[in-house]
């Protein structure tokens, strides 16, 4: 009895230490699953009647998705002021203006790739020409259903909420335009004579990168097995062999591959030329350093 009684008041005295559970996994996201996806902007969902059509899908922590508006009904097309993770928009197709919570407005070309801080409220205009913008945010838009359920669009056919007024010492540009795709390759450096051309930017949890690949009479630069976190990668021009996790995979010009978290892979440009805009999460501060670092550690590139 005496034992029992001393047993308990050394347990109650003894520190207690919880094991902390495995994190739950997203039911709508493909963890570790290589994801070709096309951008066909004519297989797409009507969400707003007439005006705007989308399509989502998802990665192992991201979601990604695919805009087309129609010019003809600014109200309708208008989005409500919202917030979600760090997003990475790319203009594909027209332009028009984008207003975040704290009044600035941000004109947008064809062609531009902006970066938006996570949290930070936004909106905007569409202009009188037919948009596609392309859409990548970590973590998950937590208002997409799973790829089979309904789109999202986050409010139309009226106003977008009042911006707030602009605050002292916020942490950065909200909306940073990091860059334009067609002008893109007279801004990257010269990593192999003639055959690499590479630059690279930083966000909170996230890195953009820019890769121009050219063949010269001694072929393309040569490539090793990389492994990094999660990647998106657009092919805006020319196509790719892909071999991750030691199966092939194949990337079309104007199509989006989606890396999973360490994985290794290697690829390959099958092209004179080709053009790759990728972001990755975590960023890749450690590895590449600040930005308008001309000397980045770039891993895919066999050095031997």
């Amino acid at each position: 009895m005496r034992k029992t009684f001393y047993a308990a008041i050394l347990a109650a005295a003894l520190p207690c230490y919880a094991v902390d559970a495995a994190p739950a996994v997203d039911p709508r996201t493909h963890p570790g699953e290589v994801r070709v996806l096309d951008m066909d902007t004519q297989a797409l969902t009507e969400v707003v009647p007439d005006t705007v059509y989308m399509r989502h899908w998802f990665g192992t922590n991201l979601s990604v998705a695919l805009f087309r508006i129609e010019p003809g009904n600014p109200d309708a097309a208008r989005p409500a002021m919202h917030s979600h993770g760090t997003e990475l928009g790319v203009q594909l197709a027209g332009g028009g203006t984008m207003v975040d919570e704290f009044g600035r407005s941000y004109v947008l070309r064809s062609g531009d790739v902006m970066l938006i801080k996570s949290g930070v409220k936004h909106s905007g205009d569409f202009g009188d020409s037919q948009n596609v913008i392309l859409s990548v945010v970590t973590p998950p838009r937590p208002e997409y259903q799973a790829e089979d359920g309904a789109p999202y669009f986050p409010g139309s056919g009226s106003p977008a909420a009042a911006p707030a007024p602009s605050l002292e010492g916020d942490q950065g540009a909200p909306v940073r335009v990091l860059f334009n795709l067609n002008d893109v390759t007279k801004e990257l450096t010269e990593i192999v004579p003639g055959q690499l051309y590479f630059k690279h930017w930083h966000g909170d949890d996230v890195t953009v990168s820019v890769t121009r690949m050219v063949r010269t009479a001694g072929g393309h630069f040569p490539g090793k097995v990389n492994v990094h976190g999660e990647e998106v990668a657009l092919a805006v021009k020319g196509s790719l062999d892909m071999i991750i996790d030691g199966k092939p995979h194949h990337v079309a010009e104007g199509q989006v591959l989606i890396i999973p978290p360490q994985v290794p892979h290697t690829g390959a440009c099958l092209d004179d030329e080709c053009l790759l805009v990728s972001w990755f999460t975590p960023n890749r501060v450690a590895e590449w350093g600040p930005e308008g670092n001309a000397t980045p550690d770039l891993r895919f590139l066999d050095k031997k």
